[in-house]
């Protein structure tokens, strides 16, 4: 029967790999698997474009899972611009362990956040969870949340 089985990859398109890797990697220590530079016809077809020339990282999400970084070296590509309101802008929510130590190392680091603090949840199925959004390169929208000790 059709439909989904699982979670495999989240990709973010990327204009600085090497500041990609410092949030992603160094921040918020996810285990680079590996990079490249890769240059297929199968890729154009997959992503709808003619000759990419595409620098990639992949890194591991505990639990299982990829981040996929790419930065199209061609066609370039072009910065987007709006919030986290506007249609077709997405993030990506990572549970994390002590999330005030990871949002003050974010925050030392320059990473901007929606709040200065994680928020709690008051009510509802997510009572009692911690959330705040932050800004990795490139305004890549990533929601940090910590479960309740409970």
């Amino acid at each position: 029967m059709p439909g989904v089985t699982g979670f495999n990859h989240f990709n973010a398109a990327v204009s600085d790999m090497g500041a990609a890797l410092g949030f992603w990697r160094d921040l918020l220590g996810l285990e680079l698997l590996g990079r490249g530079v890769v240059e297929y016809d199968y890729l154009d077809q997959i992503v709808g474009l003619t000759g990419t020339r595409i620098e990639w990282a992949e890194l591991a999400l505990p639990g299982g899972g990829l981040v996929e970084l790419f930065r199209y070296l061609s066609p370039a590509g072009r910065p987007l611009g709006g919030g986290v309101n506007d249609p077709g802008k997405t993030h990506l929510c990572l549970e994390v362990e002590d999330l005030d130590g990871l949002l003050a190392k974010l925050h030392a680091a320059g990473t901007r956040s929606a709040h200065p603090a994680a928020v709690e949840i008051p009510r509802g199925d997510w009572r009692g969870f911690r959330c705040v959004y932050v800004y990795a390169p490139d305004e890549v929208v990533v929601e940090l949340v910590e479960r309740p000790a409970d």
